[in-house]
């Protein structure tokens, strides 16, 4: 993995989301359909950001852009976007409840952050991710002169096991609040050993009743050659991101409670 530029993942999910913007019926799946930051971001990130978003709003494009997307992963998009209004729809619960403090684990070009942070000037938000990506992300929020007071930007490298340190450091995190923590398809991209200080940190300074929001690859599929996830994993690898985290679904609460 290419740790010294963006990360084009985040420039792919950032042009999806303008794709899903510009169309009928996945628009309905958006929290803010009209959001620009989508937008902002891909541009912001490179000429092939700013051509994607350019053809994302011409009609009928974003269909055969669909269309791709479904013959490479038959039912992917509507998971991207399930997952991320299931995110989101927790993270909005949990605000309503009480908490204060939201922790946004490698969030890429993900407007949610942003999004809480305008809406509710009460808490504070958190984002720590990729250095490279953070800062085309923050570039764009300067340009367009959005950033509120209460969204934190933390440029850590999670591989090199300096999360406690920097949040801990960071003016605004307090230790003595609940605290929610959100890792959507990070983890897996983490060796192992730093997965773990993910959930020690969440553990060691996250009070009681603080809540944890992450995605796992399933071990069992990622293993089984004739399973989806393996061949796209073996894809994924080529291309410099591979998995390097992984957990059997029927060993998840053996893993919370160690």
């Amino acid at each position: 993995m290419d740790e010294t530029h963006a990360r084009k993942t985040s420039l792919r999910d950032a042009v999806l989301i303008a794709c899903c913007q510009n169309d009928p019926g996945y628009r309905k799946l958006l929290v803010d359909p009209d959001d620009p930051c989508p937008r902002w971001f891909a541009t912001t990130h490179s000429i092939a950001g700013r051509l994607a978003v350019l053809g994302s709003g011409i009609p009928g494009l974003s269909g055969i852009i669909f269309a791709a997307w479904q013959r490479k992963v038959p039912g992917g998009l509507l998971h991207f976007l399930a997952r991320k209004r299931f995110v989101e729809d927790e993270v909005r619960e949990a605000i309503q409840g009480g908490f204060r403090q939201i922790v946004l684990f490698g969030s890429g070009y993900d407007s949610l952050g942003l999004r809480l942070a305008k809406e509710f000037q009460h808490i504070h938000v958190f984002e720590v991710d990729h250095p490279p990506t953070q800062a085309v992300k923050l570039l764009a929020l300067e340009k367009n002169r959005l950033r509120p007071a209460n969204l934190h930007f933390l440029s850590v490298d999670l591989r090199k096991g300096t999360l406690e340190r920097h949040l801990l450091q960071e003016h605004g995190y307090d230790t003595h609040l609940h605290v929610l923590f959100v890792a959507e398809r990070v983890l897996p991209y983490l060796p192992e050993q730093e997965v773990d200080e993910i959930f020690n940190f969440t553990y060691e300074h996250g009070i009681t009743n603080s809540r944890f929001i992450f995605t796992v690859v399933d071990k069992t599929l990622l293993k089984d050659p004739n399973s989806f996830l393996h061949r796209e994993s073996k894809k994924a690898e080529k291309q410099g991101r591979p998995i390097r985290s992984s957990l059997p679904i029927e060993d998840l609460e053996k893993f919370l409670f160690q």
